[in-house]
């Protein structure tokens, strides 16, 4: 079901109408089985797989809750609370046990995407190697998984949620309902933005009154967002499509031009997502983050990246890019260098290391190519080759 259908105008229209006919405290379920009727029209049987994440999440959210509640309970013990020793014993000892429920749900899930992702990628190359070095064909068969509508957004989504409980910046959802339209809410499901609980929750679950200003908002937004998609995206397709098609009879100027626009084709295509799924979101009273701040005006790379897809950006920062430069090991590796090799290396090794293996992830999250992993690859070495002669 399309975004600019005349389906999902209404499909939204009667949900709409529904959600203020409901119980006021029970709206959220209104909102869940609309992203579950969604769902199906959209995947079909294909369902289960956000059932099984949905499932997953929320049993390891809760035990990874209870693990930090025993631990706070010991902790404040009387018979504990003046032994620093004991204290650190049994952080260290529920920290373990929280961490591995968190790597088993963060395996799993992670695992659905990247075999259903990812497999053909994988297998392909290895396919191309015994070719090159063994002169065999078709070593493994290469597998035709159907990729499920917004698997990437909802896992990303989801294991975001996870680890925040382990770094206990949320309690865990204890109403599972609840939990299950956080992962499944239907405005955001096919291109994002990634929603972080904290921040979702605070709208998500209440109860929202008929609030004309909201309505009016939200049609601006999915007005905007058509525009955008139908009268920007989709005529600049055609040029650019025609252009590329017939490159060989093209003068080199138009074939200039096709590529520039290309630029604000993807722009207005995905922005213009975004602005519907906002717009839907602000019918029902639900605040959905910005996923765009006026990214071409930037004035460098690392910033317009900041102000581009800032969900996606905001998720590998805080889940990927801080874990890696800050962790123990990789300290540990930057002052051998700077001691053993050079000091100007050390310094900058956990900073090139993270970048490198953030804009690896990004190459693949956007597709499982090689062409897109040098991409990711290529915007990293710029935005470290920009720092380093910002000066």
């Amino acid at each position: 079901m399309s975004f600019v259908s005349f389906e999902f105008a209404a499909f939204v229209a009667v949900c709409l109408i529904l959600y203020h006919i409901f119980p006021k405290r029970r709206r959220y379920i209104l909102l869940l089985a609309a992203s579950y009727a969604f769902y199906v029209i959209a995947c079909g049987g294909y369902i289960i797989y956000i059932l099984l994440t949905t499932v997953t999440t929320y049993a390891a959210g809760l035990v990874m809750s209870r693990f930090w509640e025993e631990c706070d309970r010991q902790i404040k013990d009387p018979e504990t609370a003046s032994d620093r020793a004991k204290k650190k014993a049994i952080k260290a000892a529920f920290g373990g046990k929280v961490k591995a429920v968190m790597i088993v749900c963060l395996v799993f899930n992670f695992g659905i995407l990247i075999v259903l992702k990812y497999s053909a990628f994988v297998i392909s190359n290895i396919n191309l190697a015994m070719l090159t070095f063994w002169h065999s064909t078709d070593f493994i068969r290469i597998p035709s998984w159907v990729l499920p509508l917004g698997l990437s957004f909802y896992t990303f989504q989801s294991m975001g949620y996870i680890i925040d409980i382990f770094y206990r910046r949320i309690e865990a959802e204890k109403h599972p309902l609840k939990l299950a339209l956080f992962v499944s809410f239907f405005p955001q499901i096919v291109q994002g933005p990634i929603g972080r609980y904290k921040d979702l929750s605070a709208t998500l679950y209440e109860g929202h009154d008929f609030d004309f200003d909201l309505i009016r908002q939200g049609a601006l937004l999915i007005m905007s967002g058509l525009f955008k998609k139908l009268i920007i995206a989709d005529r600049v397709a055609d040029y650019i499509t025609n252009s590329v098609n017939l490159y060989e009879s093209t003068d080199g100027g138009y074939l200039l031009l096709a590529l520039f626009l290309y630029s604000f084709q993807l722009y207005a295509d995905f922005s213009g997502g975004i602005d519907i799924a906002s717009g839907v979101a602000c019918c029902f009273g639900v605040k959905l983050a910005p996923n765009f701040m006026r990214p071409f005006f930037a004035r460098s790379v690392s910033e317009y990246w900041r102000r581009w897809h800032i969900s996606l950006s905001d998720w590998f920062r805080d889940f990927i890019f801080y874990p890696i430069a800050v962790s123990k090991r990789m300290m540990k590796h930057g002052k051998w260098l700077e001691k053993h090799v050079n000091v100007f290396l050390g310094k900058r090794y956990t900073l090139y290391v993270a970048t490198a293996i953030v804009w690896f992830t990004t190459g693949l999250w956007h597709g499982a190519e090689w062409r897109y992993v040098i991409w990711g690859l290529l915007n990293g070495f710029i935005m470290c080759l920009s720092a380093e002669l910002e000066p």
